[in-house]
């Protein structure tokens, strides 16, 4: 059985009550304080049911729901946000995802190349989780989900720093593209410090970070932004 089950937006993590009595029985050694807690607030996340799971009863395992949450508090994060949903195209494969797993050919046959590149967008973006699946008898293929159930945002950013997220997040694609061109071939092969790179195109480093998050050629590695395997 797998250890991670994707279902209705939530990780469902799945284990034996073998594996969660010896769990405890070292945890009642290690901290009685966390055993205290695990014993008496936990029992509300693990669930007994009797529906049968990959032809085993599932009378026999604990399943645990965990909701993965995005917690906005920089300024660029908003641009992905943001672009995720400024095509209909884009708005309906990321639908599309929440409800199942989708293969990339999955994607293509319904919303055709356009469809694929909102897949590549969103993995860049980190929006999508991926795993391999077995489809018709042939190799496995990556599919993807949407990997959180939800976004916080609760922060507040200056003036000019938002308005350079919104201008790079509402700016034509001719525009983008120009940019984007200009910011990949000053990054080079190797990559470069965001710092230098911001001081020659003469742009603050909210405005660079915004576009780079909003590429899907490049992306940052520590303080230097890399070209992306295409």
């Amino acid at each position: 059985m797998n250890a991670f089950v994707w279902q209705q937006q939530k990780s469902i993590i799945v284990c034996t009550h073998e594996i969660y009595d010896l769990f405890i029985f070292y945890l009642k050694k290690v901290s009685s304080a966390m055993y205290f807690f695990i014993h008496h607030y936990m029992p509300c996340l693990f669930q007994h049911s009797i529906t049968v799971v990959n032809n085993i009863y599932s009378d026999s395992i604990i399943v645990v729901a965990m909701n993965r949450i995005k917690v906005i508090n920089e300024p660029s994060e908003l641009v992905p946000m943001l672009r995720a949903v400024d095509t209909s195209i884009k708005r309906d494969v990321l639908k599309e995802v929440t409800l199942e797993w989708r293969t990339v050919k999955d994607i293509e046959e319904k919303f055709g190349e356009d469809g694929a590149e909102a897949l590549k967008f969103f993995e860049k973006m980190k929006l999508v989780e991926t795993r391999w699946q077995s489809t018709s008898g042939s190799f496995p293929e990556k599919a993807y989900h949407t990997y959180y159930t939800s976004f916080h945002i609760n922060a507040s950013w200056p003036v000019y720093e938002i308005s350079d997220v919104l201008a790079v997040a509402m700016m034509s694609e001719a525009d983008f593209e120009k940019l984007e061109k200009e910011l990949y071939d000053e990054v080079g092969p190797e990559g470069r410090f965001a710092g230098d790179i911001a001081e020659k195109m003469g742009i603050t480093s909210t405005m660079l970070r915004s576009l780079v998050k909003r590429s899907v050629r490049l992306d940052y590695r520590g303080h230097r932004i890399e070209r992306l395997k295409e």
